[in-house]
């Protein structure tokens, strides 16, 4: 849910901000089926984003890509970045396995997301990668700040939080009770 962090971020600079619960959104349909797409898609229609932002884990590579294919087709204009674990340790093979991104943000993604939101090009954006006449290019690297106290508390309000709560297999892992698993550090 690392988009409950990035959109707090944005929304307290001024963004109206909507978050896509990719996994409650699966596990309503039994996984990633046609109506998982369908939907995804109908929530993204009535936002009407001019970026889009997909968090992108190497498990969930390829129903990323789908994603960012189907919201290419329906906003051809917006920008839309990729971020998150896969594309920051892959940069070359998430650009070309995924030309419908505009680029993507390498490392801690609020100040790359709050730049690109304000304006900014990937490809004048630090901690930014893109694709350039065919070959991968990266912009200047961004300095990563190690206070992170500077963001705010994550946007629960965007999410169904009951959904986290209930005992289903997004929130089990595995166990026999209900559980739900945190991040307690940025990067490696």
């Amino acid at each position: 849910l690392s988009g409950i962090v990035m959109a707090a971020f944005l929304r307290q600079h001024g963004h109206v901000v909507s978050v896509v619960d990719g996994p409650r959104t699966a596990l309503r349909y039994g996984n990633c089926r046609a109506e998982t797409y369908e939907d995804i898609t109908r929530q993204a229609i009535e936002f009407r984003p001019d970026m889009i932002a997909v968090t992108i884990l190497t498990a969930d590579f390829s129903e990323c890509a789908r994603v960012a294919r189907l919201l290419r087709d329906q906003f051809p204009q917006a920008m839309i970045v990729g971020g998150g674990p896969h594309p920051s340790g892959e940069p070359q093979a998430t650009l070309e396995q995924i030309p419908e991104l505009d680029g993507i943000g390498q490392g801690p993604g609020e100040d790359i997301c709050l730049d690109l939101a304000n304006g900014g090009l990937p490809r004048d954006t630090a901690g930014c990668a893109y694709m350039d006449g065919g070959q991968v290019r990266f912009a200047d690297r961004r300095r990563v700040s190690v206070d992170i106290d500077y963001l705010p508390f994550p946007a629960w309000d965007l999410v169904d939080g009951r959904f986290y709560c209930e005992l289903n297999s997004a929130t089990t892992f595995n166990f026999l009770t209900r559980s739900l698993g945190l991040l307690s550090s940025r990067g490696c």
